[in-house]
């Protein structure tokens, strides 16, 4: 990586740019030659490891926006900022608790914001998106906006209506070369986009919304709102294995 070296660009392409299988593996061995990597080098041995941190291979897990590292960081950085190595065990745990504590005033004050603040309705006719502002969380009706923007510039390439699983290929503006695989049956309104938004991440993707307007659907379907980024997420009754009601935490409490 010195003197001006290009491997960590090109190696974090390899981690996140890449959508489809066959294009992270020719971008791979690219990067191989362009560096001259010997066989049982460390790289080698990562890309044993690569369904745990190639993008392309992780579309079907549910991180929810989360990289692999991105939570122990930020749980790290918080420590950092109220403890020390001088600390002994009674006081680790006691400036711990002022950690915890402050999350759950984040927490509840997110809670508030949530339940009694309207996001902007930049789309105040749209079906849609006048859904999307009541259902979604702020943050999370931010970022279905963008989704919703970005399906201006979808377009179908090809697409196959003769069987009951209709098969379609969307396209970007200004992405060439670049193809999305959709199959949905319309009976059922099950759809699945290669790009495996929902299935990563909870909300539907633009290429999606794009072949629901083709099938003039004009709301999000029930089964792709996800509980866990509605603003009613915290009501839901939750139970144990013994089918008791979980007492919910008193500090995080509404009021």
């Amino acid at each position: 990586m010195n003197d001006g070296s290009s491997f960590l660009s090109d190696l974090k392409k390899c981690i996140y740019q890449y959508d489809e299988e066959e294009q992270f593996d020719n971008a791979w061995e690219q990067l191989r030659f362009d560096y001259r990597v010997e066989n049982g080098s460390w790289l080698d041995r990562i890309y044993g490891l690569k369904h745990k941190w190639a993008r392309c291979y992780m579309k079907n897990t549910f991180i929810g926006g989360m990289r692999s590292t991105q939570l122990s960081e930020s749980i790290n950085a918080d420590l950092k900022d109220y403890t020390n190595c001088t600390f002994d065990i009674i006081q680790f745990f006691k400036h711990f608790e002022r950690v915890v504590n402050d999350k759950r005033a984040i927490e509840l004050k997110a809670e508030f914001d949530s339940r009694n603040k309207l996001p902007k309705k930049a789309y105040k006719y749209t079906p849609i998106m006048v859904q999307a502002s009541k259902v979604y969380t702020p943050l999370i009706f931010g970022l279905f906006h963008d989704e919703y923007e970005s399906f201006g510039m979808c377009y179908i390439k090809e697409k196959d209506e003769s069987n009951t699983v209709q098969k379609y290929v969307v396209g970007v503006l200004n992405s060439a070369g670049v193809g999305y695989k959709i199959e949905c049956n319309p009976s059922e309104f099950i759809f699945e986009c290669s790009c495996k938004k929902f299935e990563s991440f909870g909300i539907l993707c633009c290429h999606v919304m794009k072949i629901m307007e083709r099938l003039d659907i004009k709301v999000i379907l029930e089964a792709y709102i996800l509980n866990r980024w509605t603003r009613g997420a915290r009501k839901m009754v939750v139970e144990d294995i013994s089918r008791k009601e979980v007492e919910e935490d008193v500090n995080l409490d509404f009021i």
